[in-house]
């Protein structure tokens, strides 16, 4: 297992903290976290970062240890374990697509 910290900065669900922990399985990638996230956050928050063929909008950056990920590159591992991660995942409040 993994920890990370997930920073969620102009992301709106309601009852979703601005900030969580998980501990994912050995393996995992940057989809399968923000999968997590989306699914704790409900429909309203899946929608506000994925469109309907599955794609991260253009809008939403995600930044894993201070890089910015490719979002065409979501299936990128995150860490190994016994490393935490901290994950920036970003959506602007205004403007962008």
């Amino acid at each position: 297992m993994r920890t990370v910290t997930v920073n969620l900065v102009g992301v709106v669900a309601p009852g979703l903290p601005r900030k969580l922990v998980l501990e994912l399985d050995e393996g995992a990638t940057v989809r399968a976290l923000v999968d997590e996230v989306s699914r704790r956050g409900g429909e309203a928050l899946r929608r506000s970062l994925w469109d309907e063929d599955g794609r991260l909008l253009r809008a939403v950056v995600i930044a894993v240890d201070g890089e910015i990920v490719d979002p065409e590159r979501l299936d990128v591992e995150l860490p190994r374990a016994g490393e935490a991660a901290e994950v920036f995942l970003i959506r602007p409040i205004f403007g962008g697509a």
